[in-house]
């Protein structure tokens, strides 16, 4: 979770401050402090309930990821001339992973013994709508300040 928050970090969605990376432990002590502090109510329902099924908000990163391996069929098809081999290896892994994740989601999602409740439910469309909005918000936000946002998804970050 803290990788998510770092990248959108460094991209300037949330606060740059969240992209410090610490000199010492070459590690993101913000964005990991901002992950454990969220997740603390989240420990203290599930321990303190019978709200085991929080752990199906698990869901969510297996959407995420179903959509990720679509995405990497497409890249890899509409760059193939570009990417060569490697795009033939994105298109594989895409046709691999997709259809998997699709699969584990609708096991999380749709099947009655894992029992979701209406907190999961509104936890995931929480992270659903907040992920929709953040990115127009942010491109809106940074557009007036004469930042193109969308050159995010033209360049790889640094290592």
């Amino acid at each position: 979770m803290s990788r998510y928050v770092l990248g959108m970090s460094f991209d300037r969605l949330i606060p740059v401050q969240l992209a410090h990376v610490n000199d010492r432990f070459h590690s993101p002590t913000a964005a990991l402090l901002l992950c454990f502090i969220a997740s603390l109510p989240f420990i203290l329902v599930e321990n303190l309930t019978n709200w085991t099924t929080l752990y199906t908000t698990t869901a969510l990163g297996s959407v995420f990821f179903a959509f990720i391996g679509i995405t990497a069929i497409v890249y890899g098809y509409r760059k193939r001339k570009q990417l060569g081999t490697t795009g033939i290896g994105l298109v594989i892994a895409g046709i691999i992973s997709a259809p998997f994740f699709f699969y584990v989601s609708y096991q999380l999602l749709g099947l009655p013994y894992y029992a979701i409740n209406p907190l999961s439910w509104a936890i995931m469309l929480f992270f659903w709508i907040l992920g929709a909005l953040l990115y127009p918000i942010g491109k809106l936000y940074y557009g007036k300040q004469g930042l193109d946002l969308s050159l995010v998804f033209k360049e790889l970050p640094p290592e």
